[in-house]
């Protein structure tokens, strides 16, 4: 008898089903956005900044005395200061000189005709006024328009003018002469600060037209800032002007002096090598040659 084998069944292996899960897909690095940097002009100083330096203020300094003797010692006179461009301490300059010819006992009158910046005017505690000089005869001394200092019993002050009439005014020669006559047969000495000569619009006193007008003319320039080219033609426009360009005065408020450049060299030493830094510091305080 033959016996019926049952083949043995294969047990199929299920495989079991793992959610295995998937790894997350790395995201590429993000590059870091490059952001466009700005181009960042200097910006001139103001002049609120450069008279805060308590540095400017004293008028004993060698510097003004020196243009103060050698511009305005003689007699009744009028001066210009004017410059080439914005911001290069014809403001500064024009209220120290005032300042000084005032302490050594001139009756002196400083006048704000810039119009590009009215600075002088605030500085002395006033507000621009109408001059009205269209209206005005040869025998008015414009008493109304001038003001006592309370820096100097000696310094009178002209804040700039608010009427449009009496900028137009003043840009003919001719009249710009009587007006300043006026004032020279009352005060001493007259100090204009104006606009700079390269500074022409609708709004300003052509500083050219006013030199040509005064005794004397002084330009200042920023030394290391104003270029060649701006002084060049800026002495060609006043002097076609017909202006007694008496001199030229450098301003070196931002071009440091040998002294603070070596300072700044050696200041990294001060806390690695004092003694080093000490002795450095010595040689350049004590140092004849390194005045300018």
């Amino acid at each position: 008898m033959v016996k019926e084998t049952k083949k043995p069944t294969s047990k199929k292996k299920t495989a079991s089903k793992t959610a295995s899960k998937k790894a997350p897909a790395k995201k590429p690095a993000k590059k870091p956005a490059v952001t466009a940097r700005k181009k960042v002009t200097p910006k001139t100083p103001s002049v609120e900044a450069m008279l805060d330096n308590s540095n400017l203020r004293p008028t004993s300094f060698t510097e003004i005395s020196r243009v103060h003797k050698s511009a305005m010692t003689a007699g009744r006179s009028s001066m210009v200061v004017t410059g080439s461009r914005h911001g290069e301490g014809t403001t500064i300059l024009a209220h120290m000189l005032a300042l000084r010819s005032a302490e050594s006992g001139k009756k002196t009158l400083l006048i704000d005709l810039n119009m590009r910046n009215s600075f002088l005017t605030s500085l002395m505690g006033k507000e621009s006024t109408g001059w009205a000089l269209a209206g005005r005869t040869q025998e008015d001394t414009l008493e109304d328009l001038i003001h006592v200092s309370e820096e100097n019993p000696n310094l009178y002050f002209m804040p700039a003018p608010s009427d449009d009439m009496s900028v137009r005014f003043l840009r003919d020669t001719q009249r710009a002469r009587y007006f300043l006559d006026v004032l020279e047969r009352q005060f001493d000495h007259v100090v204009v600060d104006t606009t700079p000569v390269t500074a022409l619009n609708r709004f300003n006193v052509d500083s050219a037209m006013l030199g040509g007008a005064a005794t004397r003319t002084t330009l200042v320039i920023l030394s290391g800032k104003t270029p060649l080219d701006a002084i060049k033609k800026s002495v060609k426009i006043l002097q076609d002007a017909g202006a007694n360009l008496d001199g030229v005065v450098m301003n070196d408020w931002q071009s440091p002096s040998w002294k603070e450049r070596l300072f700044k060299l050696i200041r990294p030493l001060q806390d690695r090598m004092p003694g080093l830094y000490n002795w450095l510091q010595h040689k350049i305080v004590h140092s004849k040659e390194l005045e300018y």
